[in-house]
């Protein structure tokens, strides 16, 4: 083999009501981009209409993705779980109804199972054991289903099924994450329907599979086959078994908008270069008067070295939290009767700053400040309220957005493809990452400086054009597929005992050493924990759909332990299979392997002890 030290394709520097729901909260001490969601209480049914015994609530449930229609549960709450059978097969509605809705949920389709999410009642997100389909349909996970109409010619009932633009299911058994913004028809004075249902947005497992899709009407099975303002929430219960938990929304209701009165500016021009908002009161007007918006651009001379002050009256029509998001380049302050708000001054590129506040109904004095050093100027304010959704506070919006550039995409030839990159993983940004994508379309990140594999995708390789396109400033690599995080930790480390925290922080005891390439052209890792060295190797398994490891040690050192999963829980579900918290399965390659499963900080671990007669652990991750 040959020992490289550095090897890339692509070079870059490596740089509520009781029972029924509960009321979102806004005490946190993180900043916050939204206002919560409301939570759908899972303690009982007490948030449906009566139904039959096909729908009941527990703690856990697991399911053998090799076993058709299996699914098996835990006593407890949170969980809503389908099991229908011959006698009990019912359909289940929420008590509230909605028109606009955000709908925020997670479900566990078993093999070969089938269910749907009805919003209103009447248009259907279908839930469907899809995994691995090529080329998905309406019918399948994600799909918004066809319409049905009985009088139209044989051949040609079916019409106005929408199917996902890409297939972003998970393996059956597994949590699928679903979020959906609806909005409801339309209707005039008299009862008229004069829009459409829309689905602004279907996003699976943080895949866009849907957006701006039209309905004209209720999909097939649907509860209702009228059309109306508003519905409940339907879960179909007669297809197969089901489970379902974290279920949020907000329902967007009202209509009424913020505005602004009596409206004026003042715009100013600055000498040299500016860093902060300057003190205005040592500064001349250069032009002031009354406006209808916060649209600068109509009322500067100039680009560069500017300021602005906006100021008026808030008209707010209903009393509630209101969460404002100034976006500036470069800074700006917000103030509701002369306090400070959101402070997003200094220098900066377009970003945000978000700030909370209860406001009454009526009248309340506003603020707005705001200035730009060069290049690029940048100012917008959005607010969220009681049932209103994020909007921006203008009358009009005259920022042309920049082009988007054509996508610089990568994929492997008959080899693997390396790509050392910056990585976003767990909102922070990593520097010292690689990500391999190999011919048989099963591809992985890894944490060099940890050993931690990072995540794990199928399908199409990378977006690379944050690494290449207007010289790479971000330096970001992109999964183009459905992404699997993984929370590994440290490759290896030496533990006091097995109550002993794992670490997961990077630190002197782990060195990376190089990477060799080996006779399949993939990477093989090595690392030093004291005089000892680690291999690390992946390869892929495309029978079972998987990602292979190889952890083994070169020499005994005492307490030295691998972690090989971490997750909410780690159960066994069949066939050697085990779920990590229902986000991925790992397989052991080695059955007589004995790995210790612990509970640490309200979480399960699987570790490995390395000794004198067990220098290698092999596992597989399927998802």
């Amino acid at each position: 083999m040959k020992k490289i030290l550095l090897f890339s394709s692509i070079c870059f520097l490596l740089a509520c009501r009781s029972g029924e729901e509960r009321a979102p909260s806004v005490e946190n001490d993180e900043p916050l981009s939204e206002l919560p969601f409301t939570d759908l209480l899972l303690e009982d049914l007490s948030a449906f209409r009566p139904t039959a015994d096909n729908w009941s609530i527990s703690g856990r449930v697991l399911s053998d993705h090799t076993e058709e229609k299996h699914l098996v549960t835990e006593a407890g709450k949170g969980v809503l779980v389908n099991q229908p059978d011959e006698n009990h097969f019912d359909n289940l509605f929420t008590n509230t109804e909605h028109g606009d809705l955000e709908l925020k949920l997670e479900a566990m389709i078993p093999k070969g199972s089938n269910s749907g999410i009805y919003l209103q009642g009447r248009y259907e997100i279908q839930l469907f054991d899809s995994w691995q389909k090529e080329t998905p349909g309406f019918s399948d996970c994600g799909g918004i289903y066809q319409r049905w109409d009985e009088s139209r010619p044989e051949g040609e009932r079916g019409f106005e099924g929408h199917p996902p633009v890409k297939n972003a299911t998970k393996a059956p058994g597994l949590w699928q994450e679903l979020h959906i913004i609806f909005r409801a028809p339309r209707f005039d004075a008299a009862g008229n329907k004069v829009q459409n249902a829309v689905f602004e947005k279907v996003i699976l497992n943080d895949v866009l599979i849907h957006e701006m899709v039209e309905v004209t009407g209720p999909t097939r099975a649907a509860a209702f086959l009228d059309e109306a303002p508003t519905g409940p929430l339907m879960i179909q219960g007669d297809h197969g078994p089901v489970a379902l938990r974290n279920i949020s929304y907000k329902r967007y209701f009202d209509t009424s908008k913020l505005t602004l009165k009596d409206l004026r500016y003042q715009y100013f021009e600055i000498d040299g270069p500016i860093t902060e908002l300057p003190d205005f009161n040592a500064l001349q007007v250069v032009k002031e008067g009354a406006t209808d918006s916060l649209v600068y651009q109509t009322l500067s001379e100039r680009n560069e070295r500017v300021a602005y002050i906006f100021s008026g009256q808030l008209d707010v029509a209903k009393k509630g939290d209101y969460l404002f998001t100034v976006f500036s380049d470069d800074g700006s302050q917000l103030f509701i009767h002369d306090a400070l708000l959101i402070d997003n001054d200094g220098k900066h590129d377009y970003e945000p700053k978000s700030g909370l506040i209860h406001l009454s109904e009526g009248l309340h004095d506003f603020k707005l400040t705001y200035f730009n050093n060069n290049w690029g100027q940048g100012l917008t304010l959005f607010y969220e309220g009681p049932e209103i959704r994020s909007q921006p506070l203008v009358s009009r919006l005259l920022e042309k957005k920049a082009a988007e550039p054509t996508p610089i995409t990568l994929e492997p030839g008959e080899s693997p493809e390396m790509v050392r990159s910056f990585l976003m993983h767990g909102g922070k940004k990593l520097t010292h990452t690689i990500s391999v994508g190999d011919p048989t379309g099963l591809h992985y990140s890894v944490d060099l400086r940890r050993g931690s594999p990072l995540q794990v995708w199928r399908g199409k390789f990378a977006d690379v054009t944050e690494m290449l396109h207007n010289r790479g400033q971000p330096q970001l690599l992109h999964p183009m597929e459905m992404t699997v995080h993984l929370e590994a930790g440290l490759l290896a480390a030496v533990m006091d005992n097995v109550e002993s925290p794992y670490p997961t922080q990077y630190g002197p005891s782990l060195q990376f050493q190089a990477y060799d390439i080996d006779e399949m052209d993939r990477p093989v890792f090595s690392y030093l924990v004291n005089d000892a060295t680690l291999t690390d190797r992946y390869g892929t398994d495309t029978t079972h759909g998987e990602i292979q490891r190889t952890i083994s040690v070169d020499s005994p050192v005492a307490n030295l332990y691998t972690r090989l999963a971490s997750g909410e829980y780690i159960k066994a579900v069949g066939n050697g299979y085990f779920s990590v918290g229902g986000r991925y399965y790992i397989r052991l390659l080695d059955t007589k392997a004995e790995p210790l499963i612990r509970s640490m900080g309200g979480r399960e671990e699987m570790l490995f002890s390395f000794t004198e007669n067990s220098r290698k652990i092999a596992y597989a991750i399927l998802w």
